[in-house]
C-alpha cells in the first residue's frame, strides 16, 4: 500500500511545479525564438500534445487531492500522480536543458542535442520522483 504521505507531497509538487513550467515558458516571448532571424512556430501536434499533458497533469493533481480527502491510496491513483510529476520535470529539464545544447543545432554534433536533452530530462524527473517516493 502507497502512504498517504506521497500523496501529501504530490499535492504541493505538482502545482509548484507547474508554475515553475509556467515561470520558464514566460520568457520564451516572439523576440527569443528569433534563432539567426528565423522565428520558430510550435507544429500543430505540438500544440495539441500540450494540451493533452496539462489535462493529465490536472486529472493528477484532482486524484492526489481526493486520495488525501479519502485517506485512501491505490495503485492506479499512485501511478497516474508519479506519471504526472514525471511529465512536468521532464518538461522543466528540457526547458533548461535547451538554451544550452542550442548552440550545437548546424553543427557535427546536432545528434547529440536531443540526446543530451533526454537523459537530462529522464535523470531529472527520476531524482524527483525517487525523492517523493521516500516522502
Amino acid at each position: 500500500m502507497i502512504d498517504i504521505r506521497f500523496y501529501q507531497a504530490a499535492v504541493v509538487v505538482i502545482p509548484t511545479l507547474v508554475v515553475a513550467a509556467a515561470l520558464a515558458t514566460s520568457g520564451f516571448g516572439p523576440e527569443s525564438r528569433r534563432s539567426g532571424g528565423e522565428q520558430r512556430r510550435m507544429p500543430a501536434w505540438g500544440v495539441g500534445a500540450a494540451i493533452v499533458a496539462v489535462c493529465f497533469v490536472v486529472v493528477a493533481e484532482l486524484l492526489a487531492l481526493v486520495s488525501l480527502a479519502a485517506d485512501e491510496t491505490g495503485a492506479g491513483t499512485f501511478v497516474v500522480v508519479l506519471a504526472a510529476i514525471t511529465l512536468v520535470c521532464a518538461g522543466l529539464a528540457i526547458m533548461a536543458v535547451q538554451p544550452l545544447v542550442e548552440p550545437l543545432r548546424g553543427t557535427w554534433l546536432e545528434g547529440i542535442e536531443w540526446l543530451v536533452i533526454v537523459t537530462t530530462s529522464v535523470f531529472a524527473a527520476a531524482a524527483i520522483s525517487l525523492v517523493l517516493l521516500e516522502s
